[in-house]
């Protein structure tokens, strides 16, 4: 099994090592290391990749995380990519549970592990395939909200122990192990999504050629989700919106996409009312303020919130 290492860094230089350190600790043979800086301005990923005897990409500019992956995508030649996050830390398991899992179906596309919060809770990292009003529910986080009912826990997979091996429609893009047959047959990430929802709207695409997704609990790693960025929690909302239009243009009819749109629209428009009434310019306000024009298809500048 020879494995290429694709990690995307963006002011997370600093966390390079402890997350290739653990990827290391876990797969015991030859693996080659590509990790692509789409933050000029950060050293430290370039000192990172250069003790530890990786590949460097640094583009000219910041053009995304799925362009990012795709630079380095085409930059290997692995029969296998572990597609790792900066901010996963502290991996251990069995990897051959992992081969064994590619072995056994060959038409597996990609194998997701078990992530965990830093204080070890579970993180809810599986997905089935979105419908219009999950990423509604996912805007108003109706399954923290109200964790009876069933829709909401639908699109998360709450209704789970994630505590078996099991055939999914996605897995989180944080530690995901993907066939380069794979990638040759459905074709790399969509750069259309700058960042979020890439590896949702992929391996989607793989489940409609037939591929299959896999969870395992045998490999387990600390995700601390959100540091991998330098971008403020508001601003990353922006993006998080942009990217659900965008895999709603791709597989939503339609009425879907109008569902999504009026009703991401009608809340984000209540709170942005609700804001200005009670006097509030920081950025949670500006990054309401420029989600409603998300909604509404005209530009917006998360860097600004």
């Amino acid at each position: 099994m020879t494995l290429d290492v694709v990690v995307v860094s963006y002011g997370s230089g600093h966390l390079l090592e402890q997350a290739l350190r653990g990827a290391g600790a876990l797969y015991h043979g030859d693996m080659r290391v590509v990790v692509v800086n789409n933050d000029a301005t950060d050293g430290r990923a370039a000192e990172a990749a250069g003790r530890l005897g990786a590949v460097l990409i640094e583009p000219p500019r910041n053009e995304g995380f799925a362009a990012a992956v795709n630079r380095a995508l085409a930059a290997t030649d692995g029969e296998f990519v572990l597609l790792l996050n900066p901010d996963v830390s502290s991996v251990r398991g069995s990897w051959e549970d992992v081969e064994r899992l590619f072995a056994s179906d060959a038409r597996a596309a990609a194998v997701g592990v078990k992530l965990l919060n830093e204080d070890g809770s579970r993180q809810d990292s599986c997905r089935r395939a979105p419908r219009p009003l999950d990423f509604v529910a996912e805007a108003i986080s109706a399954s923290r909200r109200f964790p009876r009912w069933s829709r909401a826990l639908r699109y998360r997979m709450l209704d789970w122990g994630y505590d078996e091996t099991r055939v999914v429609d996605a897995a989180s893009g944080a530690f995901l192990v993907i066939r380069r047959a794979a990638l040759d047959d459905v074709g790399f990430l969509d750069e259309r999504f700058f960042v979020y929802s890439e590896e949702l709207d992929w391996l989607i695409r793989a489940k409609a050629r037939g591929w299959r997704t896999y969870f395992t609990p045998a490999v387990v790693a600390v995700h601390a989700g959100g540091k991998s960025s330098e971008l403020p929690t508001p601003a990353l909302s922006v993006l998080l919106a942009a990217s659900w239009h965008a895999y709603a243009r791709k597989h939503f009819g339609l009425l879907g996409r109008a569902l999504l749109r009026l009703g991401l629209l009608t809340l984000d428009g209540a709170r942005l009312v609700r804001a200005l009434a009670l006097g509030r310019r920081g950025p949670v306000t500006r990054a309401i303020a420029a989600r409603v024009r998300v909604h509404l298809s005209l530009p917006a500048d998360p860097g600004a919130v």
